[in-house]
């Protein structure tokens, strides 16, 4: 299987008691992004914190590799949890469709683990956010 870890970090998945790696995957180079909206700042709510405050970010479009044959090449990309969310959002509203799985770390409590300064060390499992369709090899949009 090809799997690309579209992310800036390593991906290291442990077994379920975090005591054998199973499989490192290296960072690919490019990293998926999110683009988002220009957050709106609200006036009122930054007077009454002193602070400023805006909306939460919206994402309006995925930036992915410039070179459509990386992604074609892959059986399944890791991305970040919000570029997971973003993905399996598109795919339930759209027809975008990609032809990889989706792939994440699950950064959850469950499956985390961390180190003794408290940085995450790896996972014990990864999110799936999209499934390819059988017949894998749709366009790339």
């Amino acid at each position: 299987m090809n799997v690309l870890n579209l992310t800036p970090h390593k991906i290291v998945v442990y077994d379920g008691e975090g005591d054998k790696i199973l499989k490192e995957y290296e960072p690919h180079g490019f990293v998926v992004r999110l683009k988002s909206a220009t957050q709106k700042v609200c006036h009122s709510a930054s007077l009454t914190y002193s602070v400023p405050i805006c909306d939460p970010q919206r994402f309006i479009d995925i930036i992915l590799p410039p070179d459509e044959k990386v992604l074609q090449s892959a059986d399944a990309i890791i991305v970040s949890a919000p570029v997971g969310q973003y993905f399996m959002d598109e795919f339930q509203t759209s027809e975008f469709c990609p032809s990889y799985d989706v792939l994440g770390p699950d950064t959850g409590p469950q499956s985390v683990l961390r180190d003794d300064k408290g940085n995450i060390k790896g996972v014990t499992r990864l999110n799936l956010y999209v499934k390819a369709p059988n017949g894998r090899k749709r366009s790339v949009q």
